[in-house]
């Protein structure tokens, strides 16, 4: 005989909140920053929870495939040089705390992955051999200048591993 077709539940009570504290013990017992995984425990963190200037429209796709989608960068594009990144980042985008995203939330992360007394983890520090400067060009607008032309630019930038934090 055929099992019975169940009858979907009747939702009632309180409406779901959004919003609050996540808490993930193993990557609370490590750090609560991005910048110090050092051990792929808090990937669930960063893959899900955290944003990127660009983000890969097929996560975890391996290969010539992955095609690149905005994120909290809406556009870039590179210079004649090939060396001069401009990005053009998302407006209306706030923290958890109600605080404004902009371009010094990107140069503030990038500056802390620069920091060689920082500890960073494997992928965050691979910015010290891609950025040479970076240039605020308005609230939404920020260059990333890598020197010499760097084909490894984009592809770091978009790294699950390099997210934007205020």
């Amino acid at each position: 005989t055929p099992l019975p077709t169940p009858t979907p539940p009747v939702v009632t009570g309180e409406v779901p909140q959004y919003g609050g504290i996540y808490r993930r013990t193993d990557y609370d017992t490590l750090h609560p920053d991005p910048y110090h995984v050092l051990q792929g425990g808090a990937l669930h963190m960063l893959t899900n929870f955290v944003n990127r200037l660009i983000e890969h429209k097929k996560p975890h796709t391996f290969g010539m495939d992955v095609e690149l989608v905005p994120a909290l960068a809406t556009e870039w594009s590179v210079d004649e040089t090939e060396t001069k990144w401009t990005f053009k980042l998302r407006e209306g985008v706030t923290w958890h705390d109600g605080e404004v995203f902009d371009a010094s939330d990107v140069v503030a992360t990038i500056e802390r992955a620069l920091d060689p007394a920082l500890l960073v983890g494997r992928y965050p520090i691979q910015l010290r051999s891609i950025v040479d400067s970076m240039e605020v060009v308005d609230d939404y607008t920020i260059v990333i200048d890598t020197g010499e032309p760097n084909a490894t630019a984009i592809p770091w930038l978009s790294n699950w591993a390099m997210a934007i934090v205020p």
